[in-house]
């Protein structure tokens, strides 16, 4: 009987010992934190700055993978082009596919407003914007300020054409738009020479 209680005590043990593994390989260990740090630009190719630019792709390098119903909303070239190019997403690239139909001397501007986002919808904390020239040298010019009391704004900008356009410049779309920080500032980048007119209206409104 002695033995027959310790056999059976000792497979009850067993039982017991086989449940609690069984019960403990169900858990799953807890998460990490939240991710809150933006995705930033790390590579552009062909490089920023880049002059004697014939047209064809733009790749844009991010650190880490974006989400790709954000890019449309995101992503502009800057003038606006009579055709529109193609952006293709693949992961944590951007591919931009520029015509070959481009202005001679003219500026253009890659504008990543802060729709855009990662996978675990982080927006950027700031617009991006990179340029390459169709001539020989890049426009330098800045237009740059602060917005108060509005944390969504976006602003438009038009290059004034001609003496009737400073009248009605607003009836036609804006030449430039890119988004203001999360503190109001804003600024546009490789402007050619001439004047200008700007308006800030609300993120929803902006083009």
């Amino acid at each position: 009987m002695i033995i027959k209680k310790q056999t059976r005590d000792l497979l009850l043990k067993q039982l017991v010992f086989i449940l609690f593994i069984s019960c403990a390989a169900v858990m799953s260990p807890p998460g990490g934190p939240k991710d809150e740090t933006p995705p930033e630009l790390i590579e552009v190719t062909p490089p920023n700055g880049t002059t004697h630019f014939k047209g064809g792709r733009v790749e844009l390098l991010f650190s880490e993978y974006i989400d790709e119903n954000t890019v449309d909303r995101a992503v502009s070239i800057l003038p606006l082009l009579a055709e529109e190019p193609e952006i293709i997403y693949k992961g944590n690239r951007l591919h931009i596919y520029f015509p070959d139909s481009l202005s001679v001397d003219q500026t253009y501007i890659v504008s990543i407003n802060r729709d855009l986002s990662d996978e675990h919808k982080v927006n950027l904390s700031q617009g991006i914007q990179v340029a390459f020239a169709t001539g020989s040298e890049i426009d330098r010019g800045i237009i740059s300020g602060s917005i108060y009391h509005s944390k969504d704004a976006s602003l438009n900008l038009w290059k004034i054409q001609n003496e009737n356009d400073h009248l009605k410049f607003y009836e036609r779309v804006p030449d430039y738009v890119i988004d203001a920080s999360s503190e109001g500032y804003y600024e546009f980048n490789f402007l050619s020479l001439g004047q200008y007119k700007i308006a800030a209206v609300d993120r929803a409104l902006a083009g």
